[in-house]
């Protein structure tokens, strides 16, 4: 009993000595034969407390002579790599969705004044080039609007599609609080819509199936077509897209970039490139094999010019 008492005396001092700073961390096995732990203060004998007996340990138990303390797991505590892992941080918008939510905001307070016209998103004439829009009046009573082309590229959008970064969704609730029409376009069929609608659920950009779709509802039926009708029923103030077509189909036209310069003033003005790959404005080729002309005398194909023909004007042929 005597020399058991010795080793854990021995055992206690030593972790004593080496606790200063660190956290000891030790397994030491008590064990006590038929034992009774006793205390005493002023010679009285304090409380009585039975230890139960395992013959086979005691008969294990090393004697208190050769025993040795073979390992002491220390950690530093200063260095000691918490227990919980650290909150992850939401992502951050991406610059061009932060100014397309901003812009929204701004012009659709601006037109609940209801003071003067607005300026929407959509070309007054896409042929002439001149970047004009067209305007709403505060007496047309129409709700302003936002547009967000959901089709990757030339694409059309597939289940697997990337969608507009999720943290948007808290910002397009905002445009919705204050009145704003959210639309999302494809070209997709009609016929898809519960695919579109169940991946934007999914993703909180439309928590509540709420939004407008447009969607083609017949072949030869064009987003350019859907845009417009779209713009007449409401205020569009701005349009996102991964590319220019996604505003205006006169993109599809152009031969030559320098012809559609006077655009660019819309890009973050109106129009907006989202997306992970945006069309920058390089992607948008001049022919090798032709100098570009100069802007006011460039050859354009688009909708409208003399000399080519509009996807309408070819239905009626």
């Amino acid at each position: 009993m005597t020399g058991r008492i010795a080793l854990s005396l021995v055992v206690l001092s030593m972790l004593g000595m080496s606790l200063s700073g660190c956290l000891a961390v030790a397994a030491i096995p008590v064990v006590a034969g038929g034992a009774v732990a006793r205390t005493a203060t002023d010679d009285q004998p304090g409380p009585s407390v039975e230890v139960e007996t395992r013959p086979d340990a005691a008969a294990s138990l090393p004697d208190a002579g050769s025993a040795q303390l073979t390992s002491l797991d220390i950690v530093d505590v200063d260095n000691a790599t918490p227990g919980l892992a650290e909150p992850s941080v939401p992502p951050m918008q991406s610059p061009e969705i932060t100014e397309f939510i901003r812009y929204s905001t701004e012009h659709a307070f601006a037109f609940s004044k209801g003071e003067q016209p607005m300026t929407t998103a959509v070309l007054r004439d896409p042929s002439a080039l001149n970047g004009e829009r067209l305007d709403c009046a505060p007496e047309d009573e129409r709700e302003p609007a936002v547009l967000i082309d959901l089709d990757p590229g030339d694409e059309a959008f597939s289940e697997g599609s990337p969608l507009p970064d999720p943290s948007v969704a808290l910002s397009l609730k905002v445009l919705r609080s204050e009145g704003v029409t959210i639309a999302w376009i494809s070209k997709n069929s009609a016929a898809t819509a519960d695919l579109v609608r169940d991946a934007l659920n999914r993703s909180g950009l439309d928590p509540e199936a709420e939004d407008t779709l447009l969607l083609m509802r017949y072949p030869g039926d064009r987003k350019q077509t859907r845009r417009k009708e779209f713009a007449a029923e409401t205020c569009l103030i701005a349009i996102a897209g991964d590319r220019r077509a996604d505003f205006d189909e006169l993109y599809d036209y152009i031969t030559n970039r320098n012809a559609a310069i006077e655009l660019e003033t819309l890009i973050n003005n109106g129009w907006f490139l989202i997306g992970d790959q945006p069309e920058s404005y390089s992607s948008i080729e001049t022919p090798v094999d032709e100098p570009a002309p100069d802007p006011a005398l460039a050859d354009v194909q688009a909708p409208g010019v003399e000399g080519t023909t509009t996807p309408d004007e070819e239905q009626e042929q």
